[in-house]
């Protein structure tokens, strides 16, 4: 071990997100060269024996180590409250805002989410070279770029001025995807990233794509962009009448589709495990089947669709999409005046009735 090159990635999960997570380690190993030393480091907080065993099922190979790694006492100084949550983002997204102060003695590291999966070797993201002085190694996120393209948009308007004044960020399309950062610890030492963290949650209040706005408000100018690749978002494949993307980056898009390398992050509302008729849900399932978790993925996801209609099963599917468009709405209704306030309260009224509909469903179908 102690001739190998260490390369440490980090995730964050809880005991619900465990499964999803053990299927991108497994990615993860799927890839691993004999030459590195493979160090996988899980912040959490009470997830229990039998989930962490199984997770560590998966090490037994001599070149990796999985840690659990407890943030309990990190969040007893803080209040849950002062970061913003809601829909799918629970507390645990801002778990990264720990890292430096727990992995003091690396000088870089990678941070990953659980919903990722990974078809290379994760060292070639590692060695990529950061700039001293950038603190985050990047990849830009093609969805906002996608938006911001999106010329027929009624809140486009809006959403360029909340990137740019609210967050800050003078060049929207550099706004980056912080689902994979490679995080420049000999640089981020120099700051305290928690009450950064804190001041700009304070801010910006009900920052539009949560903990990735805060990172982006606090690190615009200071991070080193990497290859796409490295964070290749599916949903875009969703409908192709509403890819908006330059040529020379859907051209890049679909070739890296086509050599299937870098990591795919499955990044919205709907994930391959209950969507498995997704672009791209395919390649997570090839390693699902892999992970010990997949008896219990199939269980735990066939067992919310029974005793119910084919409609509400797919009213069901939709409930993270609308609680993001009831997020959306309110955000757009309190900055809009006239005849545009009136037309998002009125689009806000449709999804809270939609997700009152699923409140009723799920109180009966069990």
């Amino acid at each position: 071990m102690n001739n190998k090159n260490k390369i440490p990635v980090v995730f964050a999960s809880d005991d619900n997100y465990l499964p999803y997570l053990a299927v991108t380690i497994k990615s993860l190993i799927e890839h691993i060269s004999s030459e590195n030393f493979y160090e996988i480091f899980i912040l959490e907080n009470k997830i229990s024996e039998y989930n962490k065993k199984n997770i560590q099922s998966l090490s037994k190979i001599d070149n990796v180590k999985i840690e659990f790694i407890n943030v309990a006492d990190y969040l007893n100084n803080l209040k849950s409250e002062t970061f913003f949550t809601s829909g799918y983002i629970n507390i645990s997204s801002y778990f990264r805002c720990f890292i430096i102060d727990i992995f003091k003695d690396y000088d870089k590291i990678i941070y990953l989410d659980s919903d990722i999966i990974i078809l290379e070797d994760i060292a070639n993201l590692y060695n990529i070279t950061i700039s001293k002085n950038k603190a985050l190694g990047v990849i830009r996120d093609i969805g906002i770029i996608n938006i911001l393209n999106n010329k027929s948009r009624v809140d486009l308007y809006k959403f360029e001025n909340y990137l740019k004044k609210d967050l800050n960020l003078s060049n929207p399309v550099d706004y980056f995807q912080a689902g994979v950062l490679v995080m420049n610890l000999k640089e981020l030492c120099k700051i305290n990233l928690i009450s950064l963290c804190f001041k700009k949650t304070k801010e910006i209040k009900t920052p539009f794509y949560y903990d990735q706005c805060i990172l982006n408000s606090i690190f615009y100018n200071q991070v080193e962009f990497l290859p796409m690749k490295w964070n290749l978002l599916p949903y875009l494949l969703y409908n192709d009448d509403n890819m908006y993307l330059p040529d020379d980056i859907k051209n890049k898009y679909f070739e890296i589709i086509e050599k299937k390398e870098g990591i795919i992050h499955y990044a919205t509302y709907e994930k391959p495990w209950r969507c498995p008729d997704l672009p791209l849900a395919q390649i997570w399932w090839e390693y699902a089947r892999l992970s010990p978790f997949y008896e219990e993925i199939i269980y735990r996801n066939a067992k919310e669709w029974s005793n119910i209609t084919y409609e509400e099963k797919n009213l069901l599917k939709k409930e993270d999409y609308f609680k993001f468009k009831c997020l959306k709405y309110k955000f757009l209704y309190f900055l809009s005046f006239g005849k545009k306030r009136v037309y998002y309260k009125e689009k806000l009224k449709l999804y809270e009735y939609n997700l009152k509909r699923i409140v009723k469903i799920k109180a009966r179908k069990i």
